[in-house]
């Protein structure tokens, strides 16, 4: 027993120094908080300054509905703890955060692994989490992924345990957190139900039910309370609460549009609902592949580079396909496994979790969002390959130990081979300078991933407006709540708009100071503006692309400035 404690001991210790070895890089500096981490820090900022729920960049300050509550929580503990919101100083202490939570989810998937795995293979499985791309990358991010998933996996570890009171009330409450921190935690309580179903203890399952129902509720009637309210009805410009406009929007508003970045092409039928379920679920198993390894394009420029160090083409293109089908298939082995052991919880909630990512029209997310259900898939992918390795070594049982470990190491030396290299990429190249200023108007020097020329680009010109705007004024900016940390000027989403009039007509309804354009996702509506009224916008500040890679979708921003007062039109009806 104290041999067996010994082993256990020294996996958990191996795995929270890699964790650790795997933060060493990026301990200075705040958080990342582009993106939606902009967004949950702003509602932290507002919850911790006692204004409630509410977008602190949109004039008016506005409700939200779309992010859930949990991260914009801690944010505001941290703020409240340190008497300080400022972005560096409450950022770093964020980031020291994150570092803690990354180590215990890594600890926690261990623990979890080993009440289905082996010793051996837990800690291989472990490692392969631990080294993800995403995992590491979102673990960067001031995004809830890996604060969700922690508590989903230890929401598993209490339900693998005889039941109790102490224990029923911690899984009761660890539900409500994953769901409070993510709504597709609602999988989580559905596949918890579901297994109470299965195992027909029928009043367990009604239980289950009422503690699913009472967080799914509360959060669908604070939207109904918001968006039926007067403040909701009342905007401060027109588009303000536009279906395409999605921080200001529900999941549900914005989902109605074919894509949500191209509302031009109007509202999505049933038809094209389904059409969009069966296509993401087309491309599911190699995004399932990818979440247990390298995405695909990783794979190829690996597979690229071995053969231009061999001086010859071994490896064929296909070679990747075929690698990542041969993972989905040990993982669809696993789940069919877990399922023929009556074992349901953990196949439901990450089939369940894979179905409702497939009804989202965000494909370029799908990584992001398989990423919590990493420790789960890959649980998965170990017991469909334990079970074909077994099955292949009773072929030869005066062999089969030496068999089985051959196979093991043929399938998964692969694997964590190209997530180190992958890694090693990722903190060689893609771990970018960047810098910024805190309340005290010192510059801080830290790093951050994927901080391409268009983030730099777009910084600095936010810097140059920080400089220069004065009291009242607003920026329309692709990244809103970002721009208002940077800037603490109010800040909006340009509008959506292919007619240039009629997005003219939406920018004087503000209205805006300073348009920025940038070669970003929505360059074709911001550009044609100004191009095509050049007497109401004069460009300020311009920022030459530097960078030429090919993970850049562009690097120049330009900053246009109002001429004159804007003419406000109503629409026409």
């Amino acid at each position: 027993m104290d041999s067996f404690k010994g082993k256990e001991f020294i996996a958990v210790l191996v795995l929270s120094v890699l964790a650790i070895l795997s933060w060493l890089p990026r301990l200075a500096g705040p958080i990342d908080l582009r993106w939606d981490g902009a967004a949950y820090y702003v509602l932290g900022t507002a919850l911790a300054g006692g204004k409630g729920y509410r977008l602190l960049n949109e004039p008016g300050e506005i409700q939200t509905t779309l992010h859930p509550p949990m991260l914009p929580l801690i944010v505001a503990l941290h703020q409240l703890a340190l008497q300080t919101d400022d972005i560096v100083t409450v950022g770093r202490w964020l980031r020291c955060f994150s570092l803690i939570i990354f180590v215990a989810y890594v600890i926690a998937t261990y623990f979890m692994l080993r009440l289905f795995l082996p010793p051996g293979y837990s800690v291989l499985a472990g490692m392969i989490c631990l080294l993800q791309l995403h995992t590491v990358f979102m673990s960067d991010l001031n995004f809830p992924e890996i604060q969700f998933s922690l508590a989903t996996v230890l929401f598993t570890l209490c339900n693998a345990k005889h039941s109790n009171l102490p224990q029923g009330i911690l899984r009761a409450a660890l539900s409500v957190i994953a769901f409070a921190l993510r709504t597709i935690g609602i999988a989580l309580l559905v596949a918890w139900m579901i297994e109470s179903v299965f195992q027909r203890r029928y009043k367990q399952a009604v239980m289950r039910l009422v503690i699913l129902l009472v967080p799914v509720i509360c959060w669908i009637m604070y939207i109904a309370h918001v968006e039926s309210g007067q403040e909701y009805k009342n905007l401060l410009y027109e588009y303000q609460r536009a279906d395409y406009a999605y921080v200001n929007v529900s999941y549900a508003r914005n989902m109605k549009l074919k894509d949500p970045f191209i509302p031009e092409l109007g509202y999505a039928t049933l038809e094209d609902r389904f059409g969009r379920f069966f296509s993401n679920l087309s491309i599911m198993p190699i995004t399932l592949g990818e979440a247990v390894s390298v995405k695909k394009d990783l794979w190829s420029l690996l597979r690229q580079e071995f053969n231009a160090r061999v001086g010859y083409s071994m490896l064929h293109s296909k070679i990747v396909d075929i690698t990542l089908i041969c993972l989905v298939l040990f993982i669809a082995g696993g789940i069919w496994h877990q399922l023929a052991s009556r074992q349901y919880f953990i196949p439901f909630y990450t089939l369940l979790s894979m179905a409702l990512i497939c009804v989202t029209p965000w494909q370029v997310q799908f990584n992001r969002y398989m990423a919590p259900l990493a420790p789960f898939l890959v649980l998965s992918f170990f017991l469909g390959l334990k079970i074909a390795v077994g099955r292949v070594a009773r072929l030869m049982p005066s062999k089969e130990s030496i068999i089985n470990r051959c196979l093991i190491c043929l399938v998964i030396t692969p694997i964590l081979v190209s997530q180190f290299a992958v890694l090693v990429m990722l903190y060689t190249k893609w771990h970018q300078k960047a810098a910024i200023a805190d309340t005290n108007g010192l510059k801080v020097d830290y790093r951050l991933f994927f901080y391409y020329d268009i983030d730099r680009a777009t910084d600095a010109g936010l810097d140059w407006i920080k400089k220069r705007a004065r009291g009242g004024e607003v920026i329309a900016a692709t990244n809103p709540q970002w721009a208002y940390l940077r800037t603490g000027v109010k800040s909006v989403l340009p509008p959506l708009e292919i007619d240039v009039r009629e997005a003219q007509r939406l920018l004087d309804s503000v209205p805006i100071r300073y348009l920025m354009v940038d070669d970003g996702i929505f360059h074709k509506y911001t550009s044609r503006v100004v191009a095509e009224n050049p007497a109401r916008w004069l460009k300020v500040y311009t920022s030459p692309s530097t960078d030429t890679s090919r993970e850049n979708d562009g690097g120049k921003i330009e900053i246009y400035e109002r001429v004159g007062k804007p003419q406000i039109r109503k629409k026409p009806r």
